[in-house]
């Protein structure tokens, strides 16, 4: 925190204010970098420095490359990793030599030039019911009461932030499923 207000004084870069950040209402994560020097990847567990020892973790994908920091995130109820590698790679060339013009809008999502279009679809709404059942168990609770008792009243905002991530949890992005549609 100090080095914070020190860049901040005496105008280091584009250092601004040091902005606090409570908890739950920004990104929490950290990011442990160095990752040769401090860390190490075996098979889905990996070791952290700072006391944590090592981890478990759903190895959803091979780590390709050497690794070169992690990042360990809280979002929605869910403890997340990731990791930024470096490797070589080609640069890719698409077989196809056909070319087609595309418009992204609102009311239309995407615009083919041969006047073929795909529909916006929002997956908030095939789950709209469960936030708003979520929400209504939170707001009709009374502090202090049997119902709402501390543990209780902690855990309320979690399955609401847990519920608003459904979607994107659950389903593949349709943005992507619509691009591999003009693409092919």
């Amino acid at each position: 925190m100090d080095v914070a207000w020190q860049r901040h004084f005496k105008k280091i870069g584009d250092a601004q204010r040091p902005r606090f950040k409570k908890k739950g209402k920004s990104r929490d994560s950290i990011r442990f970098v160095n990752f040769n020097k401090y860390c190490k990847l075996e098979g889905r567990r990996v070791k952290l420095p700072a006391g944590l020892g090592w981890v478990n973790f759903r190895k959803s994908r091979n780590v390709h490359g050497t690794v070169k920091n992690c990042t360990i995130g809280f979002d929605g109820g869910h403890w997340f990793i990731s990791f930024q590698t470096e490797r070589q790679v080609e640069t890719p060339t698409h077989p196809s030599r056909s070319m087609i013009g595309v418009d992204v809008g609102i009311a239309r999502f995407i615009t083919l030039s041969d006047g073929s279009f795909v529909e916006p679809v929002s997956s908030f709404k095939a789950h709209q019911h469960r936030l708003a059942k979520a929400q209504r168990g939170l707001a009709r609770k009374v502090k202090f009461s049997g119902d709402c008792s501390p543990p209780y009243r902690a855990r309320l905002p979690t399955s609401t932030a847990a519920t608003d991530n459904v979607p994107a949890l659950r389903e593949p992005p349709w943005d992507y499923r619509s691009l591999y549609y003009v693409i092919k």
